[in-house]
């Protein structure tokens, strides 16, 4: 089999002590969580589809790191993709992105772009 590297993990949001499952349901403790829905682009399969739910929660800028799903805004458009680099150029602080299955990078995104990160994709 293939190797599967972890760089591209996103990063850990949610404490063990927040999640609480009962018998016929879960509750996780998470200010600012948001309910998202995803377009069938097909960009980010097969971890994000029309058939997934997810939980989002407000970006704290600082804290994207790589391998994180963020949502933002391009075009009128909202986009989300997978953070694949993080860097500074001239204008500051950046973030490149690219969806799973799209073979180039979006380029770069700035944090004003940038509105929510994915905490969990439910199926």
């Amino acid at each position: 089999g293939e190797t599967v590297s972890e760089e591209l993990l996103p990063g850990d949001r949610i404490k063990p002590e927040d999640i609480h499952v009962y018998g016929d349901h879960v509750r996780i403790d998470i200010p600012g969580v948001q309910w998202a829905t995803f377009t069938p682009t097909g960009s980010m399969l097969p971890v994000l589809g029309s058939t997934v739910h997810g939980l989002q929660i407000p970006a704290e800028k600082t804290k994207i790191k790589i391998g994180d799903v963020i949502s933002y805004h391009k075009e009128g458009k909202i986009i989300s993709h997978r953070v694949i680099g993080i860097g500074y150029d001239a204008l500051g602080l950046y973030y490149e992105t690219q969806g799973d299955s799209n073979d180039k990078s979006d380029g770069l995104v700035r944090p004003e772009q940038v509105d929510r990160v994915l905490l969990a994709a439910l199926y």
